[in-house]
């Protein structure tokens, strides 16, 4: 038996032996299976030479990163020593920091996307980082992209600063289970004016991830510009969208020397250093 295996450089077709008797798959990486053995007996191999398959495009792709490395010479490890163990793939998240500003994206774009065969749409929301009120709110932008009709989730995007792009794993692990932007909207995650802007702000991050899908799908007749190419979501999603914008879009009451008919007394403001502890 002779276990081998490959990370570094991203063209296989140069590197790999030609003794080894592998298949080049449709990308021109190392095609391999689940338990990373290629084409030749007794040969392994993961890295950047190797494809992986793409769990949203269901398609084998090539992406260079350290961290699918680890995993598949993990895989190839335990395979090796006579154990078992399977790499299921990827979903393609990826972050970077160019000076203070922060990117992060995961799965497919638009174009990806159609390519794939997806009827993709997209939005992007604008928010901070913190909750607008609290010091050091930093701009965020999420930008999300689903599947027409059904809302399955097929891709996001995070650019900001202040820990905004590792918000992006939250998203990873919707789209790895094959969420919808309606799953997105009742999603049990944390809140704190430090770590993100507050989670019922029409625009904001829903929660710490950036999530924009309280949007309202766009009208079907019209033009549509930018910011109106919003999500469709599942049939009944849509009451839930429309019904978190319906409170969203309320005015605030104001104070006033008397209440309307109906509606009890009137609301007075009063600084809390004036309560006196009671």
């Amino acid at each position: 038996m002779m276990p081998s295996s490959c990370a570094g450089g991203s063209s296989a077709a140069s590197r790999w032996p030609s003794w080894s008797r592998t298949r080049l798959g449709p990308t021109g990486a190392i095609a391999v299976d689940q338990r990373m053995r290629t084409g030749a007996e007794g040969v392994w191999a993961g890295g950047d030479c190797v494809e992986k398959f793409h769990r949203v495009s269901r398609r084998p792709v090539t992406i260079a990163l350290g961290t699918h490395a680890n995993k598949e010479g993990r895989t190839a490890g335990i395979n090796i020593g006579g154990g078992y163990a399977t790499f299921p793939g990827v979903v393609g998240i990826a972050v970077t920091k160019i000076c203070d500003i922060e990117v992060g994206r995961t799965g497919l774009g638009e174009a990806a996307a159609e390519a794939a065969g997806f009827s993709a749409l997209s939005v992007a929301v604008d928010s901070t980082t913190r909750a607008g009120y609290y010091p050091g709110a930093k701009p965020i932008r999420t930008k999300l992209v689903a599947e027409r009709g059904t809302g399955r989730l097929l891709g996001a995007q995070i650019i900001g600063q202040e820990g905004a792009a590792k918000r992006i794993d939250v998203l990873t692990v919707a789209l790895w289970h094959e969420m919808t932007v309606e799953d997105l909207l009742n999603i049990d995650l944390s809140y704190a004016p430090p770590f993100s802007s507050p989670p019922a702000n029409p625009g904001s991050a829903s929660k710490p991830t950036g999530i924009p899908a309280h949007r309202r799908a766009p009208p079907a007749t019209g033009p549509t510009s930018h910011h109106a190419r919003h999500l469709t979501a599942k049939p009944r999603s849509a009451h839930a969208i429309e019904h978190i914008e319906h409170i969203e879009d309320q005015p605030t009451p104001r104070p006033h020397a008397g209440g309307p008919p109906g509606h009890g007394p009137a609301l007075i403001g009063v600084p809390v250093a004036t309560t006196g502890g009671r």
